[in-house]
């Protein structure tokens, strides 16, 4: 959960600095290296923008999948049982495994030595 919670952070702090430096073209302080202003074409700054939707995307699905990995790994380290999770999760295997075409046997065989 730590891991999860350091990759949080670590993407937070890159959006943030992503921001700074749209504030910073807005702001119309760029320079070049001959001390010349440079200019953004409007254009650019909508997808400069838009890069802010793909970079809030990646926050959420890499933590979703981190969040789901760990009470997986926590699931799998624990040693339980089909018989000793929650209703809603068997109500959840039960879905994928229907959705999934896994069939009856594949079900038992899969939940009878744990999940």
């Amino acid at each position: 959960m730590n891991n999860l919670n350091n990759d949080l952070s670590s993407r937070e702090n890159e959006i943030e600095e992503y921001f700074e430096l749209i504030k910073l073209i807005e702001g119309g302080e760029l320079f070049n290296r001959n001390n010349e202003k440079i200019e953004i074409s409007s254009s650019l700054m909508k997808t400069l923008k838009g890069a802010v939707f793909l970079l809030l995307y990646n926050l959420v699905e890499s933590t979703m999948r981190e969040a789901i990995s760990s009470i997986h790994d926590s699931i799998a380290s624990s040693g339980c049982g089909y018989d000793d999770i929650r209703s809603e999760l068997k109500e959840e295997l039960w879905r994928r495994a229907i959705k999934g075409n896994i069939g009856i046997k594949g079900m038992v065989s899969r939940t009878s030595g744990g999940i």
